[in-house]
């Protein structure tokens, strides 16, 4: 069936594209999982408001979760097979870190494994 060199080549060919592809996909999902990694270790209690934004922007919407009537605010965002929840408090610039809580991603696997595979396309 492909014993011609002109259609081993060409299969060949696309093999390779297809690889290629491939690995231009997974890189760059994998990559949104090195920010998350590194901003997740950067971010600590008494971490400033300003500080946390930048880490945050690579992969995230700079959107804080307030309560009516309070100073402060939530970031909430999913880390890598976890959830993670920053609280700050304090208004403005002055806003500081104050816990950051970590909740594992319980659940089926197939769930989780969906969520991840979301989460790094979106």
């Amino acid at each position: 069936m492909f014993t011609s060199p002109k259609r081993l080549g060409r299969l060949l060919l696309i093999l390779l594209v297809v690889g290629i592809v491939f690995l231009a996909l997974t890189h760059r999902a994998f990559r949104r999982d090195t920010f998350v990694r590194q901003a997740v270790s950067r971010i600590h209690p008494g971490t400033e408001h300003s500080e946390v934004r930048v880490l945050l922007k690579p992969f995230r919407e700079d959107h804080i979760i307030t309560e009516k009537g309070k100073a402060g605010g939530t970031y909430f965002f999913r880390g890598v097979d976890e959830w993670v929840e920053v609280v700050m408090d304090g208004t403005g610039e002055n806003a500081r870190v104050v816990d950051v809580k970590h909740s594992p991603d319980g659940g089926p696997w197939w769930e989780r494994t969906r969520r991840n595979w979301e989460w790094r396309f979106r």
